[in-house]
């Protein structure tokens, strides 16, 4: 569960919508799912905040620069926030992460089609809307990477850019999912201390490694997206009919 949270948090393929898909054929894993998937999700934070460390310094001492990232991030909260008690009961249904990691393949399809997008600048409009699509990557299946990078594109944001502004938006989103179930944290049975925190350290690792992954594919092209686009329309039919 460590390798998949890590390798699908960052490539564009939806996280959650894997980890839910998954707790289905692991039923000892599916009694405390919201728990471990925030567990997990920490384990990537770890990574991101290692691998930015620099931005996140910039940021430190330039606030102007963080400016877009705040937009963002409020922009997401106040619409998520008020739905989060319906989010969190769609992560019983694993046919319907199946059924809208369909969606998120059109997302990437189209976006690896956009001609045009050039600008390396990510401005006020810009993290308004990709916030906005950030919120709605808050459902399982729809990918929160791959949603957000798709809009920077479609905005006109370079493939590079709108990664990196992707990945720096998700560490205020984590962290925030993470304080709201701290309490289901602090409740974890000392018999899975182990297990958690093997599953912790996988999700960094592995995290790292898919970071510097779709960073370097998007320099090269934005075009592979569709690779991800056909890898969610096949693991998204496949698994809505194998359950």
């Amino acid at each position: 569960m460590g390798i998949l949270q890590g390798a699908t948090e960052f490539l564009p393929v939806s996280s959650s919508g894997h980890l839910v898909i998954a707790q289905h054929f692991l039923p000892d894993v599916a009694k405390q799912p919201v728990t471990l998937d925030i567990i997990l999700h920490l384990g990537t934070l770890f990574a991101l905040c290692i691998y930015f460390f620099k931005d996140l310094k910039n940021m430190l001492f330039a606030p102007k620069i963080a400016m877009p990232l705040v937009v963002a991030t409020l922009a997401t909260v106040m619409v998520a926030f008020p739905f989060r008690h319906y989010i969190e009961s769609a992560f019983s249904s694993p046919q319907l992460a199946s059924l809208i990691l369909i969606f998120t393949g059109l997302l990437l399809f189209i976006a690896a089609k956009v001609k045009r997008n050039y600008r390396q600048s990510v401005g006020i409009r810009d993290a308004i809307y990709i916030g906005l699509s950030q919120a709605l990557a808050t459902l399982p299946g729809v990918s929160r990477s791959g949603t957000t990078i798709a809009f920077g594109i479609y905005l006109g944001l370079k493939g590079e850019t709108s990664c990196r502004f992707s990945f720096l938006m998700a560490i205020p989103a984590i962290f925030g999912a993470g304080l709201l179930e701290l309490k289901g944290i602090s409740s974890v049975p000392h018999t899975l201390f182990l297990p958690y925190l093997v599953g912790f350290i996988c999700s960094f690792l592995i995290g790292l490694w898919a970071i510097k992954f779709l960073l370097k594919m998007l320099i090269k092209s934005q075009k592979k997206l569709s690779y991800f686009a056909y890898y969610c329309w096949v693991t998204g039919l496949v698994f809505f009919w194998l359950i």
